[in-house]
């Protein structure tokens, strides 16, 4: 059977009963910190979902619709769904980097490309109050290679928090990285803890809600034709603009599984 490239071909595989849906499920119970320099303000504020292998007629997940409900101090936040590449990570306290992956090709317009995407920064172990400053190597959107933000401060946050996040920024004219190839820390006063790169494609835009309306769906399928592939083991996650305060996020995404 050909794959899904059509709304008709959505609905006859929901027909067939080739769906199925994850539960998102997280709470923050201690603020996050701001990256600095000019890093957005972000924080993962639901758990990593991992792709199960591939049941027998299934060759891809679909995403088709996202909802979160949400609770916190301030519910006019933005959330972002990405579908996350691993990039590696860092421990700044011995400043050895441990390499990841690469961003999947794809064809699009008949031809054969190497996806690109912003580098995210999440830390995963929590930072002292001295941390210095992070920088990275990548491969940019265009396929060259050893481009270094070396000479952009980017410094990690005061005391960070686990789930505190922000992007790299890059340098001038660069949009997306398809891999990292190297990450070093500098500064700061005997820091520790661990910092993880992501290499993201976004896959929702959640709005924000009307004040004491805490509720978000975005429905992927009719808002545009827009069909991100995902393989087994490959991680999504879900993002809160500028909202740093603890919260809880209860939600759900829905998946067709592609022919």
């Amino acid at each position: 059977m050909a794959a899904i490239n059509s709304f008709d071909g959505f609905l006859n595989r929901i027909g067939g009963n080739f769906w199925t849906r994850h539960v998102i499920w997280d709470e923050v119970n201690t603020a996050v910190v701001a990256f600095g320099g000019n890093q957005a303000s972000m924080a993962r504020c639901g758990q990593c979902l991992s792709i199960p292998s591939m049941p027998g007629g299934v060759t891809a997940y679909i995403a088709t619709c996202v909802q979160l409900l949400e609770g916190c101090s301030n519910p006019n936040n933005l959330y972002l769904v990405f579908k996350l590449v691993d990039f590696g990570s860092i421990n700044i306290g011995t400043n050895v980097y441990t390499s990841g992956g690469t961003m999947p090709t794809i064809t699009e317009l008949g031809a054969s490309n190497t996806m690109a995407g912003p580098i995210l920064m999440q830390v995963t172990t929590a930072l002292n109050s001295t941390p210095g400053n992070i920088a990275v190597t990548y491969t940019n959107q265009a396929g060259t290679g050893g481009n270094s933000t070396a000479g952009i401060s980017q410094s990690l946050p005061t005391s960070g928090t686990i789930h505190s996040s922000g992007f790299v920024q890059m340098i001038n004219n660069d949009w997306g990285a398809q891999t990292i190839t190297a990450a070093s820390n500098s500064g700061g006063t005997t820091p520790s803890g661990i910092v993880h790169f992501y290499g993201c494609i976004p896959i929702a835009l959640m709005t924000p809600a009307p004040v004491q309306q805490f509720s978000r769906k975005e429905n992927l399928v009719t808002a545009g034709f827009n069909a991100i592939r995902m393989a087994a083991n490959d991680a999504i996650g879900v993002y809160g603009m500028y909202s740093q305060q603890p919260r809880a996020v209860i939600g759900e995404i829905y998946f067709v599984g592609d022919s």
